[in-house]
């Protein structure tokens, strides 16, 4: 017998024996898992995940349902959740609520070792490793390219989930630095020292202080060491 499961907008045709009594239930609760299993994928990517719907109560009277709608939350975020199903046959309308809880391990940046403030994130001191998503607070990372270079905010603890409160961006150029500045005219190019007013990053502008006349110039970063005047 084929039945017809809509979650949200998306409509699923799914082959499922008739059932009755607690059977039924038990089925209900195995196309909760299923479903609900598949929308976590969606929402955070693919992963381990591990769903665990309640089981509906013994006393409540269910009759078997050839028209089931699941109502999934489309925005997922703790451990817990409800889900909603609810039959549309003609003379056989019922609705139950369902309480969810679930874990979803994916990759994330994680210590390697302790790491002191101050210190540069690397190789040697990070790593990726499955966390379960529903325990982490802040922003995580699931790409070591993004805070490979960064600096430690604070002591980091061997095996800690790396998170946006953990490390300060750097910046390719940072407010005092000594820079050079490249100015061109009529095909020369001087090359004066500055010091930087501000920070930024390749490509962004900034104002420089020409250390041997105090002008103030524009200029647009061209590396950690070099800017050209606009």
């Amino acid at each position: 017998m084929f039945k017809r499961l809509t979650v949200g907008l998306a409509s699923i045709i799914f082959s499922l024996p008739s059932y009755s009594g607690e059977d039924y239930k038990e089925e209900l609760v195995n196309i909760i898992k299923d479903s609900t299993t598949s929308h976590i994928q969606d929402f955070w990517g693919e992963g381990i995940t591990e769903v665990y719907p309640s089981k509906i109560n013994p006393r409540l009277k269910i009759n078997p349902c050839e028209n089931i709608k699941i109502y999934i939350p489309e925005v997922i975020r703790g451990s817990r959740f409800q889900v909603g199903i609810r039959c549309y046959d003609d003379g056989n309308t019922w609705s139950i609520i369902n309480n969810v809880r679930f874990k979803h391990e994916i990759p994330v940046v994680v210590s390697n070792s302790a790491i002191k403030k101050g210190n540069l994130l690397t190789h040697e001191n990070v790593k990726l490793d499955n966390r379960d998503i529903t325990k982490l607070h802040g922003r995580f990372y699931t790409d070591l390219n993004v805070v490979l270079n960064s600096r430690a905010r604070k002591n980091i603890r061997h095996n800690d989930t790396i998170d946006n409160y953990d490390i300060i961006f750097l910046k390719d150029v940072v407010e005092g630095d000594i820079i050079n500045i490249h100015s061109s005219a009529n095909n020369l190019t001087v090359v004066a020292k500055g010091k930087a007013l501000s920070s930024g990053n390749k490509g962004e502008q900034i104002n420089i202080e020409n250390l041997k006349t105090g002008k103030i110039i524009y200029c647009v970063i061209i590396d950690s060491d070099n800017a050209k005047a606009i």
